[in-house]
């Protein structure tokens, strides 16, 4: 399961007045997946957002130290891929889709590349997927 960072957000974080019940359950789906031992997987971009997160420097550590471990995927021909995220944000925008983040579509094409289930909280997600085939999955029991 590829993690985004706005899941890894949910995990990471303490509740506070305005999660939704799907922010309880995105953070206890991942919550369940890891200590089953399931297979995780992250690229380059998510690590990064996630670890820039972390002010404290030893809960960096920590974290780095466990994204250490989860399967990395890549894209490999970096050129190749900045034409394919330009062409996936033009189509999106095509459509009427705005996307706002540009590492949601680096994600993305990651993801579409490895054929790879997405969980997410990040509406640049949904979006992407009604134009690709991108496989996301439900945080809902």
């Amino acid at each position: 399961m590829l993690f985004d960072t706005s899941a890894w957000i949910r995990f990471y974080r303490k509740p506070t007045a305005d999660w939704k019940a799907i922010d309880y359950q995105t953070k206890d789906f991942i919550k369940d997946w890891l200590s089953k031992g399931k297979r995780v997987f992250t690229t380059p971009h998510i690590i990064q957002e996630v670890l820039q997160g972390f002010p404290n420097e030893k809960d960096f550590i920590r974290e780095k130290e466990f994204f250490s471990y989860y399967e990395l995927y890549e894209l490999s021909d970096q050129r190749a891929a900045a034409w394919e995220a330009a062409q996936i944000y033009r189509k999106c925008t095509k459509a009427g889709y705005r996307i706002n983040k540009p590492f949601d579509i680096l994600i993305a094409l990651t993801a579409l590349k490895y054929d790879l289930p997405i969980l997410h909280r990040d509406r640049d997600f949904e979006l992407i997927a009604r134009i690709y085939p991108l496989s996301i999955v439900n945080a809902l029991p």
